[in-house]
Parts: C-alpha cells; structure tokens; sequence
C-alpha cells in the first residue's frame, strides 16, 4: 500500500506567516482555540472514514476552516 505523508503546518508556521501580513497592515492577535482547530480540520477521522483525501482536499478544507471559523482578529 502506497500510503503518502502530508507535513502539517504547525501553530507556530502559521503565526510566522500572519506576523508577515501584519507588517502590511493586518491586524494583529488571533483566537488560538479556534486556529489550531483549523490546523486539525483536514485530518479529522471519523469511525476510520477520511473525508479529504489527497493533498488538495487537505488544503481546501484548511482554507474553508480558515475562512469559516474567523480565528484572525482581521477576519482574514
């Protein structure tokens, strides 16, 4: 079986990549609770069923959380 590994991006990827934003004008903060339950939305399992397969899956449901869930003080 050809199993593939995604690297997830960590808390810490991404508040590197927001501080980036910031120097352009973003606001600054974010909900942590509700960031890093996005991070984990495209590897949730449930009962063994994997609903986003493949590395674009993985990234959709990621910016869908993103732009769902608000966990920026800017709202994204």
């Amino acid at each position: 079986m050809n199993r593939r590994i995604y690297k997830r991006l960590s808390y810490e990827d991404v508040i590197y990549l927001h501080s980036i934003v910031e120097k352009y004008g973003a606001a600054k903060g974010c909900n942590v609770g509700l960031l890093k339950a996005c991070l984990d939305y495209p590897f949730i399992d449930a009962y063994g069923y994997k609903p986003y397969r493949g590395i674009f899956a993985k990234a959709a449901a990621l910016l869908y959380a993103i732009i769902s869930f608000h966990p920026f003080a800017d709202g994204n």
